[in-house]
């Protein structure tokens, strides 16, 4: 298989020869071979690839905050998103950040990375927490 890097437009930035099969090891070479990551990432098994990124740089963490996730994983995010009523809201996506931190993107001036499931697969996740991983939560990416 091939781990792909592609902005919304189509453009490929990055391609890689997987070593593994269906392992995130391969896509987070890829991605940590990057400046800068990318602020939003999504992946067919994302509670996997923030898992297993922030496991490979303990020392800062690749997918922060909420470990890549929209929200804090309480139990009140978790049916709020359950219910369709929690929206997050990520204005740097369409306008670039005013106040960027020092650890930020360079377009977008925000220094937060999520992985988010693709929508094919965000419904085979048996973690609740996972439904804080949805693009449907956030309104930009509609």
């Amino acid at each position: 298989g091939w781990s792909v890097v592609l902005c919304p437009h189509g453009v490929v930035y990055s391609l890689k020869f997987n070593l593994r099969a269906e392992s995130p090891r391969d896509f987070v070479d890829l991605l940590l071979s990057w400046q800068h990551l990318p602020n939003v990432t999504i992946y067919d098994f994302a509670r996997g690839l923030a898992t297993h990124a922030n496991f490979r740089v303990p020392s800062s963490l690749p997918f922060q905050p909420y470990e890549g996730r929209l929200a804090d994983s309480t139990l009140e995010n978790i049916n709020k998103a359950k219910q369709g009523k929690l929206k997050v809201s990520l204005p740097w996506l369409l306008e670039k950040n005013d106040n960027p931190s020092s650890e930020c993107h360079p377009i977008t001036g925000s220094s937060e990375h999520y992985v988010l499931y693709d929508k094919l697969h965000e419904s085979n996740t048996k973690d609740p927490k996972d439904v804080l991983r949805k693009i449907s939560l956030v309104p930009e990416l509609q």
